[in-house]
Order: C-alpha cells, then sequence, then structure tokens
C-alpha cells in the first residue's frame, strides 16, 4: 500500500508495545498512523498513553452489552467508521467473535510473548505464559506474531523471535527479555502485513455486523434458534415490519418431541425438522440438522454481504452438507444408528422480497395470498403421485442411512402481508381446510399458531407439531 495505513489499537492494560509501534511511524520504518484505540477496561493505562500522543480514543464496556458478538459488532463498526485498515492488539486480553473477525478477515494481528504454538490457549497471557515457560524448564522462547482467527492462538504465524533462558532467569527477567523482542518484531511484521493488503470498500460492511451493532445494549443478541423441549417452546421475533412466530409441540401421544423448529431472530432463516418416529435417533438427527444449519449461518451466512451471497445455492449446499454430516456420523458409530429426519427450510432474500425454500419429506410449506392458501411444497414419498402430489411412506430423508434423499429448492417472490406456514406433519391431522379457514381469519401471528396447535390438540395430537409462521 502507498498509501499511509491506518492502524486501530485494542488494548486492556498498558499497551507496552504501543511506544514501540509509534517509534516505527516516526522513524519511517512503517508507513501508518494510529487513528483510533478502543480500551474495553476502565483502569487500562493504555487510554492515558493514548492522550499523552493524541491518539483518538474511546472506552468501551463489554458488561453494556447482551453478548460478546454485540461488542464486537460495535467494535468493528466504530474501527470501520474511522476507515481503519489494520487493527493491532495490544495487550488486549479478550477473544474475539466473529462478527470483528469476519469484518477484518486477515487485518487483526497479535504478539503473543511465547513461541507459538507452544504456550498458548486459553488463560495463556501475560505473566500466566512466563510462569510456564520457567515451570517447563525450556531453554528457549520468544514471541510470535499472528494473525487472529477463531481459534484462541492458532492463527497464521506471520513471525517470531528468540531469547535463551538460563537457570537464573525469573518471570520479570524472563518478561523484559521477550518484551524487547517484541519491540523490534511487532513494528516489522505490521510493515510487512501492510504492504500485502488490499484498499478495503468501507462502503461495505458485513450486513450482519451492522444489525448486531445497532442492537446495542439492550437488543437483541444476534441470531438465536432454541428448540430443544420436550413440551412446547415459543419464539416470536418482529423486524422491518415484518413478524414471525414458532412453536415446537410434543402433543398428546408421543412421549418425547422429535421435531426441531429453527427461526433466526433476523428473520432470514426459518423451518422445521420432523424425527422420523420409526428411527431410534430420529430425534437426534433433526436436532444434529438444524444445529448444523445455525453454526453455518452464524459463521458464514449471516456475515455474507447481501448482494454477493447466492442465497439458492448457499441453501442447497448447507443442506447437502448438513446431511452428509450426520450421515458419516452414523457410519462411524461403532453401534447401527438408526437415523433419519424430514425437513423444510426457508432461507430469505430480504434485499429482493425473495424467499428460497427447500424440502425434503413430507413437511410442507402453505402461503396465504390474496384470501387464497396454495400449498407450495410436494411431500417425497413412494408411489408419489405429481398429479394429485400424494403419496405412501416416506422414503427419502435427511440422514437416511443409504445417503440418498429427495431435494426441491425453489424461489418465491413475495409481496406485502403475504403469509408463510412451514409445518410438520403433525398439523395436518387437522386438515387442510381447517389450516385455510384459520389463515383467512386475520389473526395476529401469535394467536394464528396456538389456534393451530388447538386444533391439533382437537383431533387427538397423535404427533408432534411443530410450526413456523411469517408475515411478510
Amino acid at each position: 500500500m502507498n498509501n499511509k495505513i491506518k492502524i486501530g489499537i485494542l488494548a486492556s492494560g498498558q499497551g507496552s508495545n504501543i511506544p514501540s509501534i509509534l517509534q516505527a511511524i516516526q522513524e519511517a520504518k512503517l508507513n501508518a498512523e494510529i487513528v483510533f484505540l478502543i480500551a474495553n477496561r476502565q483502569n487500562s493505562t493504555a487510554l492515558t498513553l493514548a492522550q499523552k500522543f493524541g491518539i483518538a480514543h474511546q472506552l468501551i464496556r463489554p458488561d453494556l452489552f447482551n453478548s460478546k458478538e454485540e461488542y464486537d459488532a460495535k467494535l468493528a463498526t466504530e474501527f470501520w467508521n474511522k476507515q481503519t485498515d489494520l487493527i493491532i492488539l495490544c495487550g488486549y486480553t479478550r477473544i474475539i467473535s466473529l462478527p470483528l473477525i469476519k469484518a477484518y478477515n486477515n487485518r487483526i494481528l497479535n504478539i503473543h510473548p511465547s513461541l507459538l504454538p507452544s504456550f498458548g490457549g486459553k488463560g495463556m497471557y501475560g505473566n500466566k505464559v512466563h510462569e510456564a515457560v520457567i515451570k517447563r524448564g525450556v531453554k528457549v522462547t520468544g514471541c510470535t506474531v499472528h494473525l487472529i482467527d477463531e481459534n484462541i492462538d492458532e492463527g497464521p504465524i506471520l513471525g517470531q523471535a528468540v531469547t535463551d533462558i538460563s537457570n537464573f532467569d525469573t518471570i520479570d527477567s524472563v518478561r523484559t527479555k521477550v518484551l524487547q523482542l517484541e519491540e523490534k518484531l511487532y513494528p516489522h511484521i505490521i510493515a510487512q502485513h501492510a504492504n500485502t493488503l488490499a484498499p478495503l470498500d468501507f462502503s461495505q460492511l458485513p450486513y450482519a455486523v451492522k444489525e448486531l451493532a445497532g442492537s446495542g445494549a439492550s437488543g437483541n443478541s444476534g441470531i438465536s434458534a432454541e428448540y430443544y423441549d420436550d413440551k412446547q417452546k415459543e419464539y416470536a421475533y418482529s423486524k422491518n415490519n415484518k413478524s414471525a412466530y414458532a412453536l415446537c409441540d410434543v402433543g398428546l401421544k408421543r412421549k418425547e418431541n422429535a421435531d426441531t423448529v429453527i427461526l433466526t431472530s433476523d428473520l432470514r432463516l426459518m423451518g422445521v425438522a420432523d424425527g422420523i418416529g420409526s428411527a431410534k435417533e430420529g430425534k437426534q438427527t433433526s436436532r444434529m440438522i438444524m444445529s448444523f444449519l445455525e453454526k453455518k449461518w452464524q459463521n458464514e451466512g449471516m456475515f455474507a454481504r447481501l448482494k454477493s451471497l447466492d442465497h439458492g445455492a448457499w441453501l442447497r449446499k448447507m443442506v447437502i452438507e448438513a446431511n452428509h454430516s450426520i450421515l458419516n456420523w452414523a457410519r462411524q458409530s461403532p453401534n447401527k444408528v438408526d437415523i433419519g429426519s424430514t425437513l423444510v427450510i426457508g432461507l430469505l432474500d430480504e434485499e429482493n422480497s425473495e424467499m428460497y425454500i427447500s424440502n425434503t419429506g413430507d413437511s410442507r410449506v402453505y402461503l396465504w395470498r390474496n384470501n387464497i392458501m396454495y400449498r407450495l411444497t410436494r411431500d417425497h414419498s413412494e408411489n408419489f403421485n405429481p398429479e394429485s402430489g400424494e403419496g405412501g411412506a416416506l422414503l427419502f430423508y435427511m440422514g437416511g442411512v443409504q445417503g440418498a434423499f429427495g431435494l426441491d429448492l425453489f424461489k418465491l417472490k413475495l409481496f406485502p402481508k403475504d403469509r408463510l406456514l412451514f409445518c410438520s406433519d403433525g398439523l395436518l391431522y387437522a386438515t387442510e381446510d381447517l389450516i385455510a379457514q384459520r389463515f383467512g381469519q386475520n389473526l395476529a401471528l401469535k394467536e394464528f399458531g396456538q389456534d393451530l396447535l388447538k386444533d391439533a390438540y382437537d383431533v387427538g395430537a397423535p404427533d408432534n407439531t411443530s410450526i413456523v409462521l411469517l408475515e411478510y
């Protein structure tokens, strides 16, 4: 990079590496300027240091946020607004989460006071590292500059420096030796890495980071998708004049709930998985599917820039990967594992008002538009009749031991006041005609969902019932 890079600093304590970085800038060894410093502790002397050197600085306390993800989204936004190119950790002791990592991928550097991968990991910082080094009796130690990724002290190593240790060294003397190495190594590696970076487009902060940062200390902590409950669990979210409601109920005849629902609070991922009752691990299969999709959404989908995410391709890929993951788990089990689950899952492309829907098995999606109910999905069953949409016993299913399953994927254009119902087949004992009547009553979503469940109970609720409703 020909122009000066803009450096942001995160610090918890003394910020002991800051003077050496400033000296490298002054001596033209590092073509940069420090534009902003954030500390997470009120008593951090790094704040005093920033004031001394005229660096813009701010205390942002983590305890004022609902989650580490909200907090790190706030940090990402603050650095982004300052058009920061590179983030440098100077004695920062918090574990960094995905919002900041995704926003500044390969642009967060840390220096660790040991020769990684030795003496790294959770709880290994400061004097604890030097104490462990002396106790282990190693003859050399040093420092490591590395990139930050999702794993603690496991990001790619960019540089290391080494010093000898004698039998007379103490924690204090080792700390002094290592700090002298850090003062030379850190500015040098920062300069090297900065030269590899392309300019950032500061108009394109990842969508989910902005969403989290905007929620603040009193907002929702990102996405959630809780579903482990053997009786009834319900969820309701609203966003941008849209609302959604979900419930998952065991019914009257089953001992446990093998259904699983997912509804993310950003209203972008929703659906139902119905663990097959005849499979011993049907419940486990449906849980694993949704857990897999939730993690993939948190780690990939929700941080993608909306314009660059191919929603349909992403959804199809994730469903197939979920099936393979569960199938491999079953095959590697020492005992024969009987698994199976349906899946109907929707991914909302909010920017284009489109819903991508994938289904396998006999869980369904219905659309209510202009006082007409449409069934959007077909059942995947043996003896399937494409004209009537009906068939016999379920044949293809997620996590099937044969590894094969039916999979449909389609795109639906959404319009204001459209309503979608995702449901397991437990609701269908109440008949489609009754579902259409409930749609026509135009009730609030929670009341609508509860009435649908009541209808299932009125006919004996012989199966688990799961419902996800969206009003667009």
